[in-house]
């Protein structure tokens, strides 16, 4: 089945500045869009998989090549989902406390050259409420390698909820 995928982003800001006997607005503002159209190249994508989940206080891994998709109620919608290469990356910390920890996967990290984790120990903490966004339009996008590069890792200290959607290549 096709699949066609777009994120637009918008940044706003407009701040107050007081100048002798005046004052002025100045403005910040920036638009972010990216698009994949169904395709192995650059600027597209042929796999996706999406999760709402909640983690108690420790870790649990993703593995980028065996993934399952779940319906609403739990049901499997499909099983064996396996990406070769991230083209996005969507974490919210949906938690009003709690830091979620991604990356730093001991075994397998999904790591390295295209990716957002340089490093097996590379981290990027999401504040409660925060959220990490990260795309890769180019063909390979951040890759995958079954066995070697394949687990996203997500840590906590307290009980959190994040929602997860990972946007790529099929194997």
């Amino acid at each position: 089945m096709a699949i066609t995928t777009s994120i637009a982003l918008s940044f706003s800001a407009l701040r107050a500045v007081a100048m002798s006997g005046s004052s002025a607005n100045e403005k910040h503002a920036k638009r972010a869009d990216e698009s994949w159209a169904d395709g192995v190249g650059a600027d597209q994508a042929d796999e996706v998989w999406s999760d709402d989940r909640s983690l108690a206080v420790g870790t649990e891994t993703h593995d980028l090549q065996s993934l399952t998709q779940l319906d609403d109620a739990g049901a499997t919608l499909r099983s064996s989902i396996s990406f070769d290469g991230v083209k996005a990356l969507l974490i919210k910390n949906t938690s009003a406390t709690g830091i979620l920890s991604i990356g730093g996967a001991g075994a397998n990290p999904w790591d390295g050259a295209g990716t957002p984790f340089q490093v097996a120990t590379g981290k990027i903490d999401i504040q409660p409420g925060g959220m990490l966004l990260w795309t890769a339009p180019t063909a390979a996008g951040g890759a995958v390698a079954a066995g070697a590069k394949d687990l996203l890792m997500e840590a906590t200290v307290d009980t959190v909820t994040y929602e997860i959607v990972v946007l790529g290549l099929a194997t």
